[in-house]
């Protein structure tokens, strides 16, 4: 076992629950791990684009909330503009993109998407996240987009089916030498726990695994965590009234370094947030409840 592997997220919040003495102390100790981290880290910023919000899978918790959503697909031209204006900011920064959703392979121009992504950051390293169902009926210029424009793709490791063998020597064909399988959804899905009561903002936003892990990039803000971005597909489909304005406005923002120091506070949604509270089941189809959600 790798050193940084004992510091797991889950693997410290499991020795907590083992070990009450421990837990109360567990605030304190992530609190110094992120600043640890933010003191050593080098100029390198990862942040999402999520090309759709509705999925074809419909997993049951999903931190994106795609099952809920309706069918709805990034404005191109809104998604450009953000773009060049993060690469302004985080001038001198490497940065990473991924394209993901919902599922984006379900957007009709993804490949025009990879491409402005391409055009707005050329140094920058783009990944594409997919659960891979689509891959089979993706077109050529799918295919050349994703070599011309130098994007990983990534394939969610789901316990579906899936003929790896084609999409590997498809990929091959057509000079596409970055694919991935990611291989922690198979043993399980976390649910990530929201609840009506107001909590500590601050103490969650520290014990948060997911808390500036997922920075997402939607309609000229940007977010900490896919949560906050995306709560506006639960509030809609149930009718709740969680906070939306959870996001960093990178327009008046003057400077890569003043966005993060606003991003550094707990956004209004982390009151409502049960990080502590996690829980992983078997990965399974949500049945839209709001259970699999909200702490009730």
């Amino acid at each position: 076992m790798k050193i940084k592997d004992i510091f797991l997220f889950e693997r410290i919040m499991s020795f907590g629950e083992r070990h009450p003495v421990v837990k109360p102390l567990l605030p304190s100790f992530f609190y110094l791990k992120k600043k640890t981290k933010k003191l050593i880290k080098s100029k390198k910023f990862y942040f999402e684009v999520t090309a759709t919000e509705h999925c074809n899978l419909h997993c049951a918790m999903c931190s994106h909330y795609s099952p809920l959503a309706n069918e709805s697909y990034i404005n191109i031209q809104e998604m450009e503009r953000d773009i060049k204006r993060l690469k302004e900011l985080f001038e001198g920064y490497e940065l990473t993109c991924c394209i993901l959703g919902g599922e984006p392979l379900l957007h009709p121009d993804i490949d025009k998407i990879m491409n402005i992504c391409r055009e707005a950051m050329p140094y920058a390293h783009l990944q594409l996240c997919t659960n891979g169902i689509l891959l089979k009926k993706m077109p050529p210029q799918f295919w050349a987009s994703l070599h011309d424009n130098d994007v990983k793709l990534i394939i969610s490791s789901y316990p579906i089916y899936l003929d790896y063998d084609w999409i590997l020597q498809k990929a091959k064909e057509s000079g596409v030498n970055k694919v991935d399988r990611e291989n922690a959804i198979i043993t399980g899905f976390t649910k990530n726990i929201i609840n009506r009561e107001v909590g500590n903002g601050r103490r969650n936003s520290i014990v948060c695994d997911a808390h500036h892990r997922s920075h997402t990039l939607s309609h000229g803000k940007l977010y900490t965590c896919h949560c906050a971005a995306n709560i506006h597909i639960f509030n809609q489909h149930f009718n709740e009234h969680f906070p939306e304005d959870n996001g960093v406005d990178i327009y008046t923002a003057e400077s890569a370094k003043s966005l993060l120091c606003q991003m550094g506070k707990p956004c209004a949604l982390c009151a409502y947030c049960r990080p502590e509270k996690y829980i992983v089941k078997p990965w399974a189809h949500s049945a839209k409840d709001i259970c699999e959600w909200l702490d009730e």
